[in-house]
């Protein structure tokens, strides 16, 4: 096994030792990931915060006395800069055009026999006119609706039927019945195996297409051939170093994300990261180790079962293109699946399989039979593929005529 222990060394020997790669496959997506996440939780965080802060524009026609006096008393004149209309106001188109435009929130027209029909048991109406495709005319809708309308509404039957607890029916004591692991890892169970699915393949692509295509498009390959070392070995030593480098690749793609989304998170909600508190027993570690080496061993076998049969890093990533679909939308099914009970047979499924194993160790809830299946899937397709690569390596006709 002397050769395979060559080619590895000879692999990591090529990485390690050209700056530019290891910028690029190690330094540069971790800079990107933690900027990208960041950006993404203080322009959120932003938004979020200039739509509370926005002092809304908002026209009331017809207002009735009991809901000015309640406009004041709830403070909610001071959110918004309220404008009386009376009667028939000739400017209601205007402001209709102001609201579609964005330079006014909310406009909102009470019959003018409101009270009366209110004292009176009948159903007057309240029309609001606001803009859903705006964020300051949505939230000024909201706000509305929540302070003065629902307010109001409750007042009234309170008083209608003497007092407002006589509204209650019965009182409702919620007690959560769930598993810590469960609650906590719920998001990340839903996010994270569709993630770590696609960047392990992201990043073992760029690394796999030019170990073996770029070296035959180099010149390289052939004077690799011609040493004394064997082919099987020669084609064994590439998949093993490939797989390592995209492991690491990979981890620091997942480090990098595991310390940018609580940091988007905490940006976006004011410092609440519900959802990402997860704790990894041993067991569940190795569980996760396991199947990420095992399925970064098989993208790297497919895409070089692939790019072998190429001439030149281009024709290679033409051919990986659409395995690449196919890896992201067997990631992404799992984002769907929701709590529902999973045949144990479907984490057989190479990659989809894993993706669902990996769900459910977020979530403390697999199973050893589901992960014997998940590594069984992987491994058979993944021994196929290094077969076809050893015959390919084997072939004089693919690796100095493809």
């Amino acid at each position: 096994m002397n050769g395979v222990k060559y080619i590895i060394s000879k692999e990591f020997a090529r990485v390690f030792k050209d700056r530019k790669l290891v910028f690029s496959l190690f330094i540069l997506p971790a800079v990107l990931m933690i900027g990208l996440y960041s950006l993404i939780g203080s322009l959120a965080g932003s938004m979020s915060k200039d739509i509370k802060e926005h002092v809304s524009t908002v026209y009331i026609q017809n207002v009735p006395e009991e809901i000015k006096s309640l406009i004041k008393t709830t403070g909610y004149d001071k959110l918004a800069k309220i404008t009386y209309l009376q009667g028939n106001a000739s400017n209601v188109d205007e402001i209709k055009d102001d609201i579609l435009n964005g330079d006014a929130e909310l406009l909102v027209i009470f019959d003018k026999n409101f009270s009366e029909d209110v004292k009176n048991f009948k159903t007057p109406s309240v029309t609001i006119g606001y803009n859903s495709a705006k964020d300051y005319s949505q939230n000024a809708y909201s706000t509305f609706n929540q302070v003065i309308a629902n307010t109001y509404s409750q007042t009234v039957i309170a008083e209608r039927i003497g007092g407002a607890e006589k509204l209650t029916v019965f009182k409702t004591v919620n007690e959560e019945i769930v598993k810590e692991d469960e609650k906590n890892g719920q998001f990340l169970a839903m996010l994270i195996p569709y993630l770590i699915t696609f960047l392990i393949f992201a990043s073992a692509m760029g690394i796999v297409t030019d170990a073996i295509a770029g070296e035959k498009e180099r010149g390289t390959m052939a004077r690799l051939l011609m040493t004394p070392v064997k082919r099987s070995h020669l084609a064994f030593g590439k998949l093993v170093s490939l797989s390592g480098l995209s492991i690491i690749s990979a981890i620091v793609y997942a480090v990098s994300m595991a310390l940018a989304m609580p940091m988007m998170m905490k940006t976006m909600t004011g410092g609440s990261t519900v959802g990402f508190a997860i704790n990894f027993r041993t067991g569940q570690l190795l569980e996760l180790v396991v199947l990420l080496v095992i399925l970064a061993y098989l993208y790297v076998a497919l895409i070089s079962a692939l790019s072998i049969r190429a001439k030149d890093v281009k024709t290679a990533s033409t051919y990986v293109s659409p395995l690449y679909i196919v890896i992201m939308v067997a990631a992404l099914m799992t984002m769907f699946t929701g709590s529902r009970d999973v045949d144990p047979l479907m984490h057989a499924i190479p990659v989809y399989g894993t993706a669902l194993s990996v769900q459910k160790i977020m979530t403390n809830s697999l199973g050893v039979v589901e992960f014997l299946y998940s590594v069984a899937g992987n491994l058979v397709l993944a021994v196929l593929c290094t077969v076809s690569v050893t015959k390919s390596f084997c072939s004089e006709k693919i690796m100095f005529n493809a």
